[in-house]
Protein backbone atom coordinates (compact mmCIF):
# COMPACT_ATOMS: atom_id res chain seq x y z
CA UNK A 1 0.00 0.00 0.00
CA UNK A 2 1.12 3.76 -0.90
CA UNK A 3 1.50 5.99 1.85
CA UNK A 4 0.04 9.46 0.44
CA UNK A 5 0.44 12.88 2.32
CA UNK A 6 -0.97 15.94 1.52
CA UNK A 7 1.38 19.21 0.67
CA UNK A 8 0.26 22.89 1.03
CA UNK A 9 -1.28 22.90 -2.80
CA UNK A 10 -3.83 20.53 -1.41
CA UNK A 11 -1.90 17.57 -4.14
CA UNK A 12 -1.56 13.88 -2.98
CA UNK A 13 2.33 13.22 -2.61
CA UNK A 14 4.18 9.75 -2.39
CA UNK A 15 6.21 9.51 0.70
CA UNK A 16 9.68 8.38 0.69
CA UNK A 17 10.32 6.10 3.84
CA UNK A 18 12.42 9.23 5.65
CA UNK A 19 9.42 11.82 4.99
CA UNK A 20 7.11 8.84 6.06
CA UNK A 21 8.47 8.56 9.21
CA UNK A 22 8.38 11.99 9.63
CA UNK A 23 4.86 12.73 8.60
CA UNK A 24 3.20 9.81 10.88
CA UNK A 25 4.94 11.37 13.96
CA UNK A 26 3.34 14.80 13.11
CA UNK A 27 0.32 12.77 12.68
CA UNK A 28 0.94 11.60 16.44
CA UNK A 29 -0.94 8.66 15.39
CA UNK A 30 -0.31 4.86 15.39
CA UNK A 31 -0.09 2.80 12.12
CA UNK A 32 -1.96 3.97 8.44
CA UNK A 33 -5.28 3.75 9.49
CA UNK A 34 -5.74 6.97 11.26
CA UNK A 35 -4.49 9.00 8.48
CA UNK A 36 -6.33 12.40 8.13
CA UNK A 37 -7.91 13.23 4.76
CA UNK A 38 -4.40 10.84 3.62
CA UNK A 39 -5.79 7.91 2.51
CA UNK A 40 -5.30 7.22 -1.46
CA UNK A 41 -8.20 8.55 -3.23
CA UNK A 42 -9.03 10.62 -0.15
CA UNK A 43 -9.82 14.94 -0.52
CA UNK A 44 -7.59 16.91 1.40
CA UNK A 45 -7.74 21.06 1.60
CA UNK A 46 -4.76 23.31 1.15
CA UNK A 47 -4.07 25.63 -1.82
CA UNK A 48 -1.86 28.31 -0.14
CA UNK A 49 0.66 28.24 2.40
CA UNK A 50 4.29 27.97 2.63
CA UNK A 51 7.00 25.70 2.08
CA UNK A 52 8.06 26.26 5.83
CA UNK A 53 11.68 26.14 5.83
CA UNK A 54 14.71 27.63 4.50
CA UNK A 55 16.73 24.73 5.67
CA UNK A 56 17.73 26.42 9.12
CA UNK A 57 15.18 24.97 11.48
CA UNK A 58 16.32 22.93 14.17
CA UNK A 59 15.87 21.77 17.81
CA UNK A 60 17.84 21.16 21.00
CA UNK A 61 19.34 17.43 19.89
CA UNK A 62 16.21 16.49 17.85
CA UNK A 63 16.25 14.75 14.98
CA UNK A 64 13.44 14.55 12.69
CA UNK A 65 14.77 10.60 11.40
CA UNK A 66 16.02 9.15 14.48
CA UNK A 67 14.62 5.39 14.52
CA UNK A 68 13.54 3.72 17.63
CA UNK A 69 16.87 1.10 17.49
CA UNK A 70 18.65 5.19 17.59
CA UNK A 71 17.29 6.61 20.65
CA UNK A 72 15.83 5.24 23.67
CA UNK A 73 12.43 6.69 24.22
CA UNK A 74 12.34 7.60 27.49
CA UNK A 75 9.06 9.03 29.99
CA UNK A 76 9.07 11.33 32.44
CA UNK A 77 10.67 14.25 33.87
CA UNK A 78 9.95 18.30 33.97
CA UNK A 79 10.51 20.17 31.26
CA UNK A 80 11.28 24.22 32.49
CA UNK A 81 9.82 26.73 29.30
CA UNK A 82 10.50 30.14 29.33
CA UNK A 83 8.07 32.41 27.49
CA UNK A 84 8.18 36.20 27.73
CA UNK A 85 4.54 37.32 28.30
CA UNK A 86 2.26 36.41 31.51
CA UNK A 87 -0.83 34.61 30.37
CA UNK A 88 -3.25 36.94 30.03
CA UNK A 89 -6.64 34.66 30.35
CA UNK A 90 -7.06 30.93 30.88
CA UNK A 91 -9.82 30.91 28.79
CA UNK A 92 -9.09 29.60 25.72
CA UNK A 93 -11.69 31.77 23.64
CA UNK A 94 -10.50 35.00 24.90
CA UNK A 95 -6.44 35.20 25.08
CA UNK A 96 -4.51 36.92 22.79
CA UNK A 97 -1.44 37.29 23.64
CA UNK A 98 1.33 34.93 22.44
CA UNK A 99 1.54 33.06 25.88
CA UNK A 100 -2.11 32.34 25.73
CA UNK A 101 -1.78 30.68 22.24
CA UNK A 102 0.92 28.44 23.98
CA UNK A 103 -1.24 27.11 27.03
CA UNK A 104 -3.67 26.87 24.41
CA UNK A 105 -2.71 24.45 22.58
CA UNK A 106 -1.09 22.54 25.65
CA UNK A 107 -4.10 22.54 27.18
CA UNK A 108 -7.50 21.86 24.51
CA UNK A 109 -7.42 20.05 21.54
CA UNK A 110 -8.50 21.34 18.08
CA UNK A 111 -10.03 19.33 15.24
CA UNK A 112 -6.92 19.71 13.48
CA UNK A 113 -3.54 21.00 13.92
CA UNK A 114 -0.62 22.16 11.68
CA UNK A 115 2.57 20.49 10.56
CA UNK A 116 5.12 23.00 11.71
CA UNK A 117 7.25 22.19 8.53
CA UNK A 118 4.99 22.43 5.75
CA UNK A 119 2.07 23.66 7.10
CA UNK A 120 -0.51 20.69 5.95
CA UNK A 121 -3.14 19.59 8.37
CA UNK A 122 -3.00 16.96 10.82
CA UNK A 123 -5.25 15.12 12.80
CA UNK A 124 -6.07 16.01 16.31
CA UNK A 125 -9.46 15.21 17.66
CA UNK A 126 -10.54 14.90 13.85
CA UNK A 127 -8.91 11.03 12.56
CA UNK A 128 -9.97 12.10 9.69
CA UNK A 129 -11.91 14.20 6.91
CA UNK A 130 -13.59 14.96 3.47
CA UNK A 131 -15.28 17.37 2.13
CA UNK A 132 -18.32 17.26 -0.39
CA UNK A 133 -17.67 18.14 -3.84
CA UNK A 134 -18.66 22.02 -3.85
CA UNK A 135 -16.36 22.24 -0.65
CA UNK A 136 -18.79 24.40 1.34
CA UNK A 137 -19.56 21.27 3.81
CA UNK A 138 -16.23 19.39 5.23
CA UNK A 139 -17.15 16.04 7.33
CA UNK A 140 -14.77 15.30 10.35
CA UNK A 141 -14.43 11.72 12.05
CA UNK A 142 -13.41 12.05 16.05
CA UNK A 143 -11.09 10.46 17.64
CA UNK A 144 -13.14 7.76 20.04
CA UNK A 145 -10.62 7.63 22.82
CA UNK A 146 -10.35 11.88 23.41
CA UNK A 147 -11.73 12.21 26.57
CA UNK A 148 -11.56 15.72 28.91
CA UNK A 149 -10.00 16.19 32.53
CA UNK A 150 -13.48 14.78 34.08
CA UNK A 151 -13.18 11.59 31.64
CA UNK A 152 -15.92 12.44 29.40
CA UNK A 153 -15.57 11.30 25.77
CA UNK A 154 -15.07 14.65 23.20
CA UNK A 155 -18.48 13.78 21.06
CA UNK A 156 -19.73 15.63 18.20
CA UNK A 157 -21.99 17.66 20.19
CA UNK A 158 -19.39 19.10 22.47
CA UNK A 159 -17.74 20.22 18.92
CA UNK A 160 -21.39 21.72 18.12
CA UNK A 161 -21.72 23.00 21.39
CA UNK A 162 -18.63 25.07 20.85
CA UNK A 163 -19.59 26.39 17.62
CA UNK A 164 -23.01 27.43 19.36
CA UNK A 165 -21.06 29.35 21.78
CA UNK A 166 -18.88 31.25 19.51
CA UNK A 167 -21.38 32.42 17.56
CA UNK A 168 -24.19 33.18 19.68
CA UNK A 169 -22.38 34.22 22.81
CA UNK A 170 -18.43 35.02 22.19
CA UNK A 171 -17.60 38.85 21.21
CA UNK A 172 -16.05 38.32 17.52
CA UNK A 173 -16.22 34.27 18.00
CA UNK A 174 -17.59 33.92 14.78
CA UNK A 175 -14.44 35.56 12.79
CA UNK A 176 -12.37 32.51 13.73
CA UNK A 177 -15.15 30.33 12.73
CA UNK A 178 -14.01 31.72 8.94
CA UNK A 179 -17.50 31.42 7.08
CA UNK A 180 -18.72 28.31 9.54
CA UNK A 181 -22.66 28.43 8.87
CA UNK A 182 -24.13 25.06 10.69
CA UNK A 183 -22.81 22.08 12.00
CA UNK A 184 -24.91 18.59 11.78
CA UNK A 185 -24.09 15.69 14.11
CA UNK A 186 -24.38 12.83 12.11
CA UNK A 187 -22.99 10.42 14.79
CA UNK A 188 -21.44 10.74 18.37
CA UNK A 189 -18.13 10.51 16.90
CA UNK A 190 -18.84 12.25 13.31
CA UNK A 191 -19.86 16.02 12.13
CA UNK A 192 -20.46 17.90 9.32
CA UNK A 193 -19.52 21.69 9.24
CA UNK A 194 -21.25 23.42 6.62
CA UNK A 195 -19.57 26.69 5.36
CA UNK A 196 -21.33 30.23 3.32
CA UNK A 197 -18.96 29.34 0.59
CA UNK A 198 -16.35 26.97 -0.65
CA UNK A 199 -12.91 26.77 1.32
CA UNK A 200 -10.59 23.90 0.16
CA UNK A 201 -8.55 25.28 3.00
CA UNK A 202 -10.96 24.58 5.99
CA UNK A 203 -9.08 22.28 8.05
CA UNK A 204 -5.51 24.04 7.80
CA UNK A 205 -7.70 27.41 8.47
CA UNK A 206 -8.72 25.97 11.83
CA UNK A 207 -5.79 25.35 13.72
CA UNK A 208 -4.57 29.49 12.67
CA UNK A 209 -2.15 30.94 15.35
CA UNK A 210 -4.40 32.38 17.73
CA UNK A 211 -7.67 30.93 16.51
CA UNK A 212 -10.22 30.06 19.02
CA UNK A 213 -11.81 26.92 17.56
CA UNK A 214 -10.68 24.59 20.09
CA UNK A 215 -12.97 22.05 21.42
CA UNK A 216 -14.55 22.34 24.80
CA UNK A 217 -17.01 20.38 26.64
CA UNK A 218 -21.03 21.00 26.09
CA UNK A 219 -21.46 20.69 29.97
CA UNK A 220 -19.54 23.83 30.93
CA UNK A 221 -20.57 25.79 27.99
CA UNK A 222 -24.15 25.57 28.68
CA UNK A 223 -23.85 25.95 32.35
CA UNK A 224 -21.17 28.43 33.37
CA UNK A 225 -18.52 29.26 30.52
CA UNK A 226 -16.82 31.91 32.63
CA UNK A 227 -15.35 28.52 34.48
CA UNK A 228 -13.04 28.53 31.79
CA UNK A 229 -11.42 31.28 33.13
CA UNK A 230 -10.72 29.64 36.74
CA UNK A 231 -10.23 26.17 35.57
CA UNK A 232 -8.94 23.80 32.90
CA UNK A 233 -11.43 21.70 30.70
CA UNK A 234 -8.96 20.87 28.14
CA UNK A 235 -8.65 17.51 26.14
CA UNK A 236 -4.77 18.51 25.12
CA UNK A 237 -2.22 16.52 26.26
CA UNK A 238 -1.71 18.44 29.61
CA UNK A 239 -3.47 19.94 32.33
CA UNK A 240 -3.23 23.18 34.51
CA UNK A 241 -2.45 22.48 37.95
CA UNK A 242 -1.10 25.79 39.32
CA UNK A 243 -0.76 29.02 39.02
CA UNK A 244 2.07 30.98 41.15
CA UNK A 245 2.04 35.23 41.08
CA UNK A 246 1.51 35.46 37.15
CA UNK A 247 5.71 34.61 36.71
CA UNK A 248 5.29 30.32 37.00
CA UNK A 249 2.76 27.96 36.01
CA UNK A 250 2.56 23.72 36.09
CA UNK A 251 1.13 21.31 33.66
CA UNK A 252 0.80 17.70 33.83
CA UNK A 253 1.01 15.22 31.26
CA UNK A 254 -2.05 13.38 30.97
CA UNK A 255 -2.12 9.92 31.36
CA UNK A 256 -5.43 9.20 28.99
CA UNK A 257 -4.53 11.66 26.24
CA UNK A 258 -5.79 10.17 23.16
CA UNK A 259 -3.28 10.63 20.66
CA UNK A 260 0.47 8.39 20.12
CA UNK A 261 3.10 9.11 18.39
CA UNK A 262 3.93 6.75 14.86
CA UNK A 263 5.34 3.62 17.12
CA UNK A 264 2.37 3.45 19.31
CA UNK A 265 4.02 5.07 21.94
CA UNK A 266 1.84 7.10 23.93
CA UNK A 267 2.13 10.80 24.55
CA UNK A 268 2.93 13.24 26.05
CA UNK A 269 6.28 12.06 27.17
CA UNK A 270 7.32 14.34 30.16
CA UNK A 271 5.39 14.05 33.23
CA UNK A 272 5.48 17.80 33.97
CA UNK A 273 6.34 20.97 32.18
CA UNK A 274 7.00 24.32 34.00
CA UNK A 275 6.24 27.09 32.27
CA UNK A 276 8.30 30.52 33.86
CA UNK A 277 7.54 34.12 32.39
CA UNK A 278 10.40 36.05 31.83
CA UNK A 279 10.69 39.64 30.30
CA UNK A 280 14.13 40.36 29.90
CA UNK A 281 15.60 38.41 27.24
CA UNK A 282 19.14 38.07 28.84
CA UNK A 283 17.69 36.79 31.85
CA UNK A 284 15.87 34.54 29.63
CA UNK A 285 19.51 33.48 28.05
CA UNK A 286 21.58 32.82 31.15
CA UNK A 287 19.19 30.62 32.74
CA UNK A 288 18.99 28.65 29.25
CA UNK A 289 23.10 28.88 29.17
CA UNK A 290 23.21 28.42 33.31
CA UNK A 291 21.03 24.88 32.95
CA UNK A 292 17.85 27.00 35.05
CA UNK A 293 15.77 26.35 32.05
CA UNK A 294 15.61 24.28 29.19
CA UNK A 295 14.35 26.29 26.51
CA UNK A 296 13.31 29.56 25.15
CA UNK A 297 9.74 30.03 23.68
CA UNK A 298 10.72 33.22 21.52
CA UNK A 299 14.44 33.61 21.51
CA UNK A 300 16.25 36.97 20.89
CA UNK A 301 18.80 36.53 18.15
CA UNK A 302 21.12 39.30 19.53
CA UNK A 303 22.13 36.83 22.36
CA UNK A 304 23.13 34.11 19.42
CA UNK A 305 27.20 34.68 21.21
CA UNK A 306 26.08 34.20 24.50
CA UNK A 307 23.90 30.98 23.23
CA UNK A 308 26.71 29.75 21.87
CA UNK A 309 29.35 30.30 25.18
CA UNK A 310 26.60 27.38 26.63
CA UNK A 311 28.00 23.61 26.32
CA UNK A 312 24.68 22.40 25.94
CA UNK A 313 22.30 25.42 25.03
CA UNK A 314 21.49 26.54 21.63
CA UNK A 315 19.38 29.20 19.11
CA UNK A 316 17.00 27.92 16.05
CA UNK A 317 16.21 30.34 13.66
CA UNK A 318 13.50 30.00 10.96
CA UNK A 319 11.78 32.40 8.42
CA UNK A 320 7.97 33.09 9.44
CA UNK A 321 5.26 35.27 8.66
CA UNK A 322 5.40 37.16 12.07
CA UNK A 323 5.50 40.50 10.90
CA UNK A 324 5.54 44.29 12.87
CA UNK A 325 3.98 47.02 11.87
CA UNK A 326 2.70 50.75 12.22
CA UNK A 327 -1.16 51.22 12.52
CA UNK A 328 -3.09 54.00 11.48
CA UNK A 329 -6.48 54.09 12.75
CA UNK A 330 -8.56 55.07 9.84
CA UNK A 331 -11.17 56.85 12.77
CA UNK A 332 -9.08 58.89 13.57
CA UNK A 333 -7.09 61.90 11.50
CA UNK A 334 -5.17 62.68 10.08
CA UNK A 335 -4.73 58.48 8.99
CA UNK A 336 -8.68 58.79 7.66
CA UNK A 337 -7.18 60.40 4.73
CA UNK A 338 -5.65 57.68 2.01
CA UNK A 339 -3.11 60.33 1.03
CA UNK A 340 -1.52 60.63 4.63
CA UNK A 341 -1.49 57.02 4.86
CA UNK A 342 0.31 57.09 1.49
CA UNK A 343 3.16 59.83 2.84
CA UNK A 344 3.82 57.70 5.83
CA UNK A 345 4.46 54.56 3.63
CA UNK A 346 6.65 56.97 1.22
CA UNK A 347 9.19 58.21 4.15
CA UNK A 348 9.56 54.57 5.90
CA UNK A 349 12.38 52.63 5.10
CA UNK A 350 11.77 49.47 4.94
CA UNK A 351 15.33 47.99 4.20
CA UNK A 352 16.90 50.18 6.98
CA UNK A 353 14.81 48.61 9.37
CA UNK A 354 15.62 45.32 7.90
CA UNK A 355 19.17 46.03 8.27
CA UNK A 356 18.48 47.55 11.73
CA UNK A 357 18.15 44.32 13.40
CA UNK A 358 21.23 42.80 11.11
CA UNK A 359 18.77 41.20 8.21
CA UNK A 360 16.67 38.79 10.49
CA UNK A 361 13.96 38.46 8.74
CA UNK A 362 12.74 39.63 4.97
CA UNK A 363 10.90 42.65 2.71
CA UNK A 364 7.58 42.51 1.99
CA UNK A 365 5.12 45.30 1.02
CA UNK A 366 2.27 46.87 3.32
CA UNK A 367 0.07 44.11 4.06
CA UNK A 368 0.38 40.60 6.21
CA UNK A 369 0.90 38.27 3.34
CA UNK A 370 4.71 37.09 3.64
CA UNK A 371 7.26 35.99 1.34
CA UNK A 372 7.31 32.80 1.83
CA UNK A 373 3.37 32.05 1.99
CA UNK A 374 3.05 30.57 -1.16
CA UNK A 375 0.36 32.76 -3.00
CA UNK A 376 2.85 35.96 -2.17
CA UNK A 377 2.77 38.43 -5.08
CA UNK A 378 6.39 39.68 -5.67
CA UNK A 379 4.55 41.75 -8.71
CA UNK A 380 2.07 44.00 -7.33
CA UNK A 381 2.50 47.85 -8.47
CA UNK A 382 5.11 49.05 -5.50
CA UNK A 383 5.16 53.22 -6.22
CA UNK A 384 6.37 53.48 -2.49
CA UNK A 385 9.70 51.03 -2.64
CA UNK A 386 12.40 49.70 -0.04
CA UNK A 387 14.25 53.40 -0.05
CA UNK A 388 12.63 56.19 1.93
CA UNK A 389 11.63 59.08 -0.50
CA UNK A 390 10.90 61.83 2.32
CA UNK A 391 10.59 64.45 -0.47
CA UNK A 392 7.42 62.37 -2.07
CA UNK A 393 6.29 62.39 1.41
CA UNK A 394 6.27 66.42 1.45
CA UNK A 395 4.99 66.79 -1.39
CA UNK A 396 1.55 64.70 -0.73
CA UNK A 397 1.06 66.29 2.71
CA UNK A 398 1.52 69.67 1.08
CA UNK A 399 -1.28 68.94 -1.82
CA UNK A 400 -3.30 67.70 1.50
CA UNK A 401 -3.08 71.23 2.85
CA UNK A 402 -0.04 70.71 5.20
CA UNK A 403 2.30 73.36 5.37
CA UNK A 404 5.97 74.50 7.26
CA UNK A 405 8.60 72.41 8.54
CA UNK A 406 6.71 70.15 10.76
CA UNK A 407 3.89 69.49 8.37
CA UNK A 408 2.59 66.77 10.91
CA UNK A 409 2.33 66.68 14.54
CA UNK A 410 1.15 63.48 15.78
CA UNK A 411 -0.02 61.68 19.45
CA UNK A 412 3.31 59.61 20.94
CA UNK A 413 3.65 56.51 19.26
CA UNK A 414 3.41 53.43 21.57
CA UNK A 415 5.18 50.43 21.45
CA UNK A 416 6.06 47.61 23.66
CA UNK A 417 9.28 45.39 24.28
CA UNK A 418 6.76 41.97 23.34
CA UNK A 419 9.03 41.58 20.08
CA UNK A 420 12.27 42.71 20.53
CA UNK A 421 12.49 43.97 17.40
CA UNK A 422 10.24 47.21 17.92
CA UNK A 423 12.31 48.94 19.96
CA UNK A 424 15.05 49.48 17.41
CA UNK A 425 11.92 49.98 14.79
CA UNK A 426 10.35 52.52 16.75
CA UNK A 427 13.58 54.58 17.09
CA UNK A 428 14.23 54.32 13.23
CA UNK A 429 10.63 55.16 12.53
CA UNK A 430 10.77 58.65 14.07
CA UNK A 431 14.06 59.24 12.42
CA UNK A 432 12.54 58.29 9.22
CA UNK A 433 9.47 60.47 9.81
CA UNK A 434 11.17 63.53 10.75
CA UNK A 435 13.09 63.55 7.59
CA UNK A 436 9.52 64.13 5.97
CA UNK A 437 8.32 66.66 8.52
CA UNK A 438 6.38 64.16 10.96
CA UNK A 439 7.35 64.65 14.22
CA UNK A 440 6.10 62.97 17.40
CA UNK A 441 7.33 60.90 20.63
CA UNK A 442 7.78 57.65 20.97
CA UNK A 443 6.81 56.00 24.60
CA UNK A 444 7.67 52.55 25.61
CA UNK A 445 5.08 50.18 27.57
CA UNK A 446 5.21 47.02 28.82
CA UNK A 447 3.97 43.71 26.83
CA UNK A 448 1.35 43.67 29.81
CA UNK A 449 0.27 47.06 29.02
CA UNK A 450 0.02 47.28 25.54
CA UNK A 451 -2.14 44.35 25.29
CA UNK A 452 -5.21 45.66 28.02
CA UNK A 453 -4.85 49.35 26.99
CA UNK A 454 -3.67 49.87 23.72
CA UNK A 455 -3.96 46.89 21.38
CA UNK A 456 -7.53 46.79 19.31
CA UNK A 457 -8.50 49.94 21.63
CA UNK A 458 -9.41 53.41 20.23
CA UNK A 459 -5.98 54.39 19.86
CA UNK A 460 -5.11 56.39 16.62
CA UNK A 461 -1.80 54.64 16.37
CA UNK A 462 0.60 52.33 17.41
CA UNK A 463 3.32 49.64 17.03
CA UNK A 464 1.91 46.01 17.06
CA UNK A 465 2.49 42.83 15.69
CA UNK A 466 1.07 39.53 14.26
CA UNK A 467 2.25 35.92 14.85
CA UNK A 468 2.82 33.60 12.06
CA UNK A 469 -0.31 32.18 10.23
CA UNK A 470 -0.40 29.79 7.73
CA UNK A 471 -2.36 30.57 5.57
CA UNK A 472 -2.40 34.60 3.69
CA UNK A 473 -6.07 34.81 3.48
CA UNK A 474 -6.51 34.38 7.47
CA UNK A 475 -5.01 37.55 8.88
CA UNK A 476 -6.87 39.51 6.00
CA UNK A 477 -9.85 37.97 7.31
CA UNK A 478 -9.35 39.08 10.85
CA UNK A 479 -7.30 42.51 10.66
CA UNK A 480 -8.65 43.81 7.57
CA UNK A 481 -12.10 43.45 6.37
CA UNK A 482 -14.92 45.31 7.90
CA UNK A 483 -15.82 45.13 11.16
CA UNK A 484 -13.98 42.20 11.72
CA UNK A 485 -13.14 41.78 15.87
CA UNK A 486 -9.51 42.11 15.55
CA UNK A 487 -9.43 44.87 12.85
CA UNK A 488 -8.00 47.41 15.03
CA UNK A 489 -7.50 49.96 12.16
CA UNK A 490 -10.84 50.14 11.61
CA UNK A 491 -10.38 49.66 8.37
CA UNK A 492 -13.57 49.54 5.75
CA UNK A 493 -12.78 48.72 1.73
CA UNK A 494 -15.84 47.13 0.05
CA UNK A 495 -13.70 46.41 -2.67
CA UNK A 496 -11.53 44.66 -0.88
CA UNK A 497 -13.97 42.94 1.43
CA UNK A 498 -15.26 41.57 -1.95
CA UNK A 499 -11.69 40.41 -3.71
CA UNK A 500 -10.81 39.13 0.01
CA UNK A 501 -14.08 36.87 -0.22
CA UNK A 502 -13.75 35.74 -3.62
CA UNK A 503 -10.60 34.52 -2.93
CA UNK A 504 -11.15 32.58 0.09
CA UNK A 505 -13.79 30.45 -1.97
CA UNK A 506 -12.06 30.36 -4.68
CA UNK A 507 -11.77 26.53 -6.03
CA UNK A 508 -9.59 27.25 -8.84
CA UNK A 509 -5.77 27.41 -7.78
CA UNK A 510 -5.38 30.12 -10.43
CA UNK A 511 -8.77 32.69 -9.30
CA UNK A 512 -7.09 32.16 -5.56
CA UNK A 513 -3.75 33.13 -6.56
CA UNK A 514 -5.26 36.44 -9.00
CA UNK A 515 -7.79 37.27 -6.44
CA UNK A 516 -5.17 36.95 -3.64
CA UNK A 517 -2.83 39.41 -5.72
CA UNK A 518 -5.59 41.65 -5.87
CA UNK A 519 -6.06 41.86 -2.51
CA UNK A 520 -2.57 42.43 -1.43
CA UNK A 521 -2.59 45.01 -4.13
CA UNK A 522 -5.37 47.59 -2.32
CA UNK A 523 -3.79 46.78 1.04
CA UNK A 524 -0.48 47.88 0.10
CA UNK A 525 -1.80 51.15 -1.80
CA UNK A 526 -4.37 51.86 0.68
CA UNK A 527 -4.46 50.05 3.25
CA UNK A 528 -3.96 50.87 7.15
CA UNK A 529 -0.99 49.16 7.94
CA UNK A 530 2.82 50.23 7.85
CA UNK A 531 4.92 46.66 7.54
CA UNK A 532 8.46 47.15 8.89
CA UNK A 533 9.72 43.39 8.58
CA UNK A 534 8.80 39.82 8.58
CA UNK A 535 10.27 38.45 10.80
CA UNK A 536 12.08 35.38 11.74
CA UNK A 537 11.29 33.14 14.47
CA UNK A 538 13.65 32.01 16.96
CA UNK A 539 13.50 29.47 20.26
CA UNK A 540 16.87 28.47 22.02
CA UNK A 541 16.99 24.93 23.82
CA UNK A 542 19.84 22.91 25.70
CA UNK A 543 20.41 19.31 23.47
CA UNK A 544 18.68 17.52 25.92
CA UNK A 545 15.42 18.36 24.93
CA UNK A 546 14.51 16.25 21.84
CA UNK A 547 11.47 16.79 18.94
CA UNK A 548 10.41 20.50 19.58
CA UNK A 549 10.42 22.19 16.54
CA UNK A 550 9.41 25.57 15.99
CA UNK A 551 8.77 25.44 12.16
CA UNK A 552 7.54 28.53 11.07
CA UNK A 553 5.91 29.64 14.46
CA UNK A 554 7.26 29.20 17.73
CA UNK A 555 3.54 29.68 19.49
CA UNK A 556 2.16 26.46 18.11
CA UNK A 557 5.19 23.70 19.40
CA UNK A 558 3.47 20.78 20.16
CA UNK A 559 5.11 19.54 23.74
CA UNK A 560 3.26 16.92 23.56
CA UNK A 561 6.00 15.32 21.52
CA UNK A 562 8.69 16.33 23.69
CA UNK A 563 10.66 14.57 25.76
CA UNK A 564 13.83 14.82 27.80
CA UNK A 565 17.36 12.82 27.91
CA UNK A 566 18.53 11.35 31.23
CA UNK A 567 21.03 13.89 31.44
CA UNK A 568 18.31 16.62 31.88
CA UNK A 569 18.78 18.71 34.87
CA UNK A 570 15.03 17.13 35.83
CA UNK A 571 14.53 14.23 33.27
CA UNK A 572 13.40 10.54 33.31
CA UNK A 573 15.03 8.15 35.08
CA UNK A 574 16.90 5.51 32.40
Amino acid sequence: MRLLGVNADGESVELTESSRRKYLKMLGIGGLAGLAGCQEGSQSSGTEGSDGSDGSSGSGGSDEDTTEEESEVLYGGTLRLVVPQTLVNWSPFKGVSGTDYVFRELMYSRLTELNLDDTTAIPELATEWEPNNSYDAWTFMLNEDATFPNGDTVTASDVQATVDYMVNDLEGGDTFLAGLQDTEVVDDHTITLKLDGADTEYPRRMPETGSNFIVAPKRVLEDDPGRFESEDYGSGPFNLVEATGGNKYVLEGRDDYHNTDSDGNELPFLDTMEVHVVSDQLAATNGLVDLRYDGVQQADHNFSKRYEQGEQSGIYGHESMELINVLLNVEHEPFDNPNVRKAIKYAVSTQEMLDGIDGNGSLGYHHNVAPIHKLFADDIDDPFGREARPEKARELLEKEGYSGDTLLELPDLIFSKATPEKEVHAQLFQQQMANAGIEFDIQLVTSDTWLTEYWNKDEPWYFSSWGPRAIGSTVMNLAFRSGANWNSARYSNDEFDQVLTEAMTATDPETKREKMKEAQQILHLDGPWIVTTFLKTYGAWNDYVENVDIGFSNEKSYFDYARLTSDAPQGPSP
